[in-house]
């Protein structure tokens, strides 16, 4: 016999489909891996009003898709984003009333996966589109935590929570590898780390969102990057994307989603001076990266919330293993993030036609 959660939220055939006039639609799955389902999402104030999905493939994809469109129907995107593949899967689970085989949860496992992926996609591109709602006004309990997967903007994210923040984690993607393969997953905007990143917030039971900025990122960063070599100059792409690019994009989200803070898990503080916020080194000097803030505007300081300023890269490694994060243990990248293989030569001369010269230094 069918569980009441199943009833509630097992659609009929009739009510799946796709939803016209949808703010944000969104797709995940491939035939090979057994299964395609299609997100699409409309909104009513903060709230996701209505919900359609298209599901092929195996028949764990219409069940976890029709469930989780259920889900969403009615409830507040923060609610929304918040839902992990765990719980859709368990869920199903309840719906189905019984056991299911090894095979059978595995497929249940993937398609819960495909579905989450779809409603994160649908959410970022309502925001790609202009379409995503706009708070209310600006709360100061609620903190918007720009995330990479990493261990310090995770730990910085799981800080905040047991601070009772009202927590809300964002990935930025920035740069995609191109057919020469170059990003080898440890970029900080790479698929994998947002899909980490996701998965930090989800296991804190906190919304998290990821916002496609690659275009402006591309015109604005890496042609400045490019651009740069050709003068004979050597540039500090962190620097100039965190002043001119990452930090104001950051800002504008935030007013976006309400939150008067926004948190990075970099090793610096923030401190005043005859009244003024100013940035300072971090606790740990071994560490510190206050250089990578150093062209953010000033006015910019109030907003910043910097978890980690106090904590010395071990300390920070703790209480993420304390906490129960998966990255307490994941290696540091210090590569460009669109150049995750250090291989500057080679992403000049392919990207920018840039030819190495030998000559006088």
């Amino acid at each position: 016999m069918e569980s009441p959660f199943f009833e509630k939220h097992f659609l009929a055939p009739e009510d799946a489909g796709e939803l016209i006039g949808a703010d944000g639609s969104g797709q995940s799955g491939e035939p090979g891996c057994g299964a395609v389902i299609r997100m699409d999402i409309r909104f009513r104030g903060e709230s996701i009003d209505e919900a359609g999905f298209l599901a092929t493939g195996a028949s764990a994809a219409i069940v976890v898709a029709s469930i989780l469109t259920g889900l969403i129907r009615g409830r507040h995107w923060r609610a929304a984003a918040a839902i992990s593949p765990a719980q859709l899967v368990k869920a199903a689970r309840e719906g189905q009333g019984s056991e299911t085989g090894a095979a059978d949860a595995a497929m249940l496992d993937r398609t819960a996966s495909f579905a989450i992926e779809a409603l994160h996609q649908a959410l970022e591109d309502a925001l790609r589109r202009d379409r995503f709602p706009v708070a209310p006004a600006i709360l100061d309990g609620r903190v918007m935590v720009a995330m990479s997967g990493g261990v310090d903007s995770s730990t910085a994210c799981l800080l905040l929570d047991q601070q009772d923040r009202q927590v809300i984690g964002v990935t930025m993607r920035l740069w995609e590898a191109g057919e020469d393969g170059a990003d080898s997953g440890a970029s900080c905007c790479s698929p994998e780390a947002i899909i980490e990143a996701r998965a930090v917030c989800h296991s804190l039971g906190l919304p998290h969102l990821t916002v496609d900025c690659t275009e402006d990122f591309a015109a604005g960063v890496v042609d400045d990057f490019i651009s740069e070599y050709r003068r004979g100059r050597t540039p500090n792409p962190c620097v100039f994307c965190n002043g001119e690019f990452r930090f104001p994009a950051l800002i504008r989200l935030a007013d976006r989603l309400g939150a008067a803070g926004v948190a990075t898990g970099h090793y610096a503080r923030i401190i005043e001076i005859d009244g003024e916020p100013a940035l300072a080194r971090g606790l740990d000097r071994r560490k510190d990266q206050s250089y990578m803030l150093a062209a953010l505007d000033p006015a910019l300081l109030r907003r910043l919330v910097l978890p980690l300023g106090e904590m010395e890269k071990r300390q920070t490694r703790e209480r993420a293993r304390q906490g129960g994060l998966a990255a307490h243990s994941r290696r540091e990248s210090q590569d460009i993030c669109f150049i995750p293989d250090g291989d500057y030569r080679r992403f000049l001369r392919q990207q920018g036609g840039v030819k190495a010269e030998s000559g006088d230094i």
